[in-house]
């Protein structure tokens, strides 16, 4: 149960932030201009009356063409810190995950293929050499990713799928999971404003109820036409409504 659990947790969270295709983090991020750093911080909180709180704060920092080099992402509890490495192809092909929490220490191995894109990932523990997770990318003849496949250590022949749909924008409007347990176990789908930023996205279990909704609003933009505001509202089945507000900082070269 606790595999599951775990496969479950991260397939609900997942929504690729790694490369698509061979693209940049710039690009996937719809980040504008030649941006040096984004420092964002979550104000949050349960009922939508109260006071917002903060709650977490993330540190992303970009090299000249566009790649992330260093992600910090902290919380009243711990602190997570991670480096990416490149090759000669711009292609990232190693991470490095520093969690103050815990001794040990995550690794991933990415690998591509000759188009550049994004095909294998292997998450390890260090002081083991364990592997943890194991993903499988696949992608349609534009280049856009429509399959993840999920390997987890405890269960290797048990692999769980997640499967993407795009609107003829390029953008990503229907995420299905499938677990080896359950089969069918969850969809989503995504609503955008004209420029390409997500509005609205609703979730549905695998007997096609309602499970929750995220609206998305965005009140400032910068010189560059990157989102500063943005104003979440979260319901979920069962749970009192939840407001976040997300504002960010952004450095340029």
């Amino acid at each position: 149960m606790k595999n599951i659990i775990t496969i479950i947790s991260f397939l609900l969270i997942y929504n690729v932030c790694l490369a698509q295709g061979n693209e940049n983090n710039l690009s996937n991020l719809h980040l504008r201009g030649k941006v040096k750093e984004v420092t964002t911080h979550y104000f949050e909180n349960i009922d939508v009356v109260d006071t917002l709180r903060p709650h977490t704060k993330e540190i992303l920092r970009f090299d000249t063409t566009g790649n992330e080099i260093e992600g910090v992402s902290c919380d009243t509890s711990r602190v997570i810190i991670s480096y990416l490495t490149y090759n000669q192809k711009a292609e990232n092909t190693e991470i490095m995950e520093y969690d103050t929490s815990k001794t040990d220490t995550m690794k991933s191995i990415l690998k591509y293929n000759d188009k550049g894109y994004l095909i294998e990932q292997e998450d390890l523990i260090t002081s083991d050499t364990v592997l943890k997770v194991k993903r499988g990318y696949k992608y349609d003849y534009k280049g856009r990713q429509v399959e993840v496949d999920l390997y987890h250590r405890n269960k290797p022949d048990d692999k769980s799928k997640v499967f993407f749909k795009y609107d003829e924008k390029g953008n990503r409007i229907e995420k299905d999971i499938f677990l080896p347990s359950f089969g069918f176990f969850g969809r989503t789908i995504y609503n955008y404003d004209r420029q390409g930023l997500e509005i609205y996205s609703a979730g549905y279990n695998r007997a096609g109820r309602l499970s929750d909704e995220i609206k998305s609003e965005y009140s400032d933009f910068d010189s560059h036409g990157n989102w500063t505001i943005k104003s979440i509202i979260e319901n979920v089945t069962g749970d009192p409504t939840k407001k976040t507000v997300v504002k960010r900082v952004i450095i340029y070269y």
